[in-house]
């Protein structure tokens, strides 16, 4: 049996600064999850052509704690792979289409995936390659702000 490789990561620590003591940015986080709850109500798009997409996936509240699942995809994008030929003079790279699911439903490839925990104004974030704190931080300020939630 082959072992799965471990990769090591890094949890980047923030703390929320609000305006209002008594309300967390916990508060407003599950607030907005609230009026929220389907991701596909809480696509943010981005870029000229709006193909380029990012969300709170997933949330769940463990122990007190809001956790979630930030992702971000380019909405019809191909799958690129590489097809690994020891005796090759370079690796073949292609443009793979993903289909539709059997049902009907639509599949479009993840380029990255954000983890984070909020407890009242502490938060951790696990980043990705292309999702990091920053765009944790922008994404949250549409998605708490008028254009989405309206929560702050």
């Amino acid at each position: 049996m082959v072992q799965p490789t471990r990769r090591k990561k890094t949890v980047h620590y923030k703390r929320a600064q609000l305006s209002d003591p008594s309300i967390t940015f916990q508060d407003y986080i599950d607030k907005a999850l609230g009026k929220k709850p389907k991701p596909s109500r809480r696509i943010e798009s981005l870029g000229e052509e709006g193909l380029t997409r990012r969300l709170i996936n997933s949330s769940t509240k463990r122990n007190k704690i809001t956790f979630g699942q930030m992702i971000i995809y380019e909405q019809g994008r191909d799958q690129t792979v590489i097809e690994i030929d020891e005796g090759a003079d370079e690796y073949p790279v292609q443009a793979i289409p993903v289909s539709d699911s059997d049902d009907g439903k639509i599949r479009e490839v993840i380029e990255s995936v954000l983890y984070f925990g909020v407890l009242e104004n502490h938060i951790g974030i696990i980043q990705s390659h292309a999702l990091r704190a920053r765009q944790f931080e922008d994404h949250f300020l549409w998605f708490l702000g008028d254009e989405c939630t309206g929560v702050l």
